[in-house]
């Protein structure tokens, strides 16, 4: 196991498989030029990697956490790219003014800040964003800076976390942060403006679906963090491991837990 921690070639591995998840989230998807946003991708995967390298080489030392980091990111971009789809269907689909609205932000960005602190968080809120406004119809500028500013208040709730309640004020927070940007992006529209047709109805739905994403997001994270901790992480490699929220000690075969996010296990 100490020696898959360092080995290079379980690492190139690593990040083969995310370019490869990568190719297909974008080749899958309606650019027209599908070619030249994947190679924007691969630069952008190459900052990634050379940011990891210079600003967190503890973390790109040990496979486990360059397999912790780069998963989550895949799994979050494979989310917002089915949440776009499902919005752009015909039939059977979301209504298209509930597709950005309903984008888990704050995925990536809560549980790399609970799990690997809160710059490694910011690192996760910066690339998930850059790299979720290339999946689909080409650069799209709004969900860029909407998915940028709700994973950094994100990460900034969780700085200090000691309860579970504070990663539901997380998305509380980060549900409002994205109602605010929709409206100031016209994405949201306030009936008595009069700016177009929308009726009360449809700015209560997509009210509400902005910020119970943010809510659900954080709940869903919160019941995921044990299981990351205890499938994500080998109790061989774990062993004095210091975490941000803590010092978890762990002996061989015994199975990683958390009570509370933050909260120190002796």
């Amino acid at each position: 196991m100490r020696k898959l921690e360092s080995n290079p070639w379980m690492k190139a591995g690593i990040f083969g498989v995310f370019v490869l998840g990568l190719a297909l989230l974008i080749f899958s998807g309606e650019h027209p030029d599908p070619a030249k946003y994947f190679l924007i991708g691969l630069l952008i995967f190459s900052t990634a990697v050379t940011q990891l390298w210079i600003n967190h080489p503890d973390t790109f030392r040990r496979n486990s956490r360059v397999g912790l980091v780069f998963g989550v990111i895949l799994f979050h971009l494979c989310v917002a790219k089915l949440v776009m789809v499902i919005s752009t269907q015909s039939q059977g689909g979301l209504p298209k003014e509930f597709g950005v609205l309903l984008i888990p932000f704050a995925l990536a960005p809560l549980i790399l800040s609970v799990l690997l602190g809160k710059n490694l968080g910011i690192y996760g809120a910066i690339f998930v964003s850059l790299w979720s406004s290339i999946l689909f119809r080409g650069v799209d500028a709004f969900l860029l800076v909407m998915s940028l500013i709700s994973g950094f208040i994100a990460v900034f709730v969780t700085i200090q976390v000691r309860r579970r309640s504070r990663l539901l004020r997380a998305g509380m927070y980060v549900g409002l942060a994205t109602w605010i940007l929709a409206v100031s992006f016209g994405i949201i529209t306030i009936p008595w403006l009069r700016l177009n047709d929308m009726d009360l109805s449809m700015f209560m739905r997509q009210s509400a679906a902005a910020i119970l994403t943010g809510v659900v997001t954080a709940m869903v994270v919160s019941g995921a963090l044990p299981m990351l901790e205890a499938a994500l992480v080998s109790p061989r490699i774990c062993r004095g491991l210091r975490w941000p929220t803590g010092i978890i000690r762990c002996c061989f075969g015994s199975v990683l837990r958390l009570p509370e996010p933050g909260i120190t296990v002796t």
